[in-house]
């Protein structure tokens, strides 16, 4: 298992900045999942697979086989670093008026949004998307996204908090006449 601090670390043979988190598999869809995992956790001695689950939940894997979730359950999740970076130019004349246009591109690479899964703290306050209607629930046992809480804590670093860094953005106009 690798080791490190923080959602970015230098390891060998990976991008320099490489996302660090947890793998996961799905969303645990009842209590006996639940049970079945702190089972496991209890026959290697630990109080539960990982803190205080409830259906809904991401199913955070043990790569360790450890039977609980720990540090070193943490593995290389993507990249910051593009496949390929660029740009072009063009200008346009006619009749006098000319128009320069610069455009940047990035294909490939991934940014870290952590917010994406926040929940809700204890009191409700400030205005923040909280992606109510794609989370788990018994009515929408398919969701992609886990189940809202009031008081849980910030979820574990995942591949939901990463988010495609690929972009075309216009990076000078410049219009003249003579």
């Amino acid at each position: 298992a690798m080791q490190g601090t923080g959602s970015q670390v230098l390891a060998l043979g990976h991008s320099m900045g490489s996302f660090f988190g947890f793998a996961y598999d799905g969303i645990i869809q009842d209590q006996a999942t639940i049970d079945a995992l702190n089972a496991k956790a209890n026959a290697a001695n630990k109080p539960r697979y990982d803190g205080t689950l409830r259906p809904g939940h991401l199913l955070i894997r043990a790569v360790d086989n450890s039977g609980h979730i720990d540090n070193n359950d943490r593995v290389i999740l993507g990249s910051p670093a593009p496949d390929l970076i660029g740009g072009f130019t063009s200008t346009v004349n006619w009749k006098g008026i000319s128009l320069y246009t610069h455009f940047g591109f990035q294909i490939g690479g991934k940014k870290l949004f952590q917010k994406s899964l926040q929940n809700m703290p204890n009191q409700l306050t400030g205005v923040v998307d909280y992606n109510i209607y794609n989370r788990w629930n018994v009515d929408n046992p398919s969701a992609t996204l886990p189940a809202m809480y009031i008081g849980d804590g910030v979820y574990k670093t995942t591949k939901i908090d990463l988010h495609s860094a690929a972009n075309l953005r216009l990076q000078e106009l410049r219009i003249g006449y003579e």
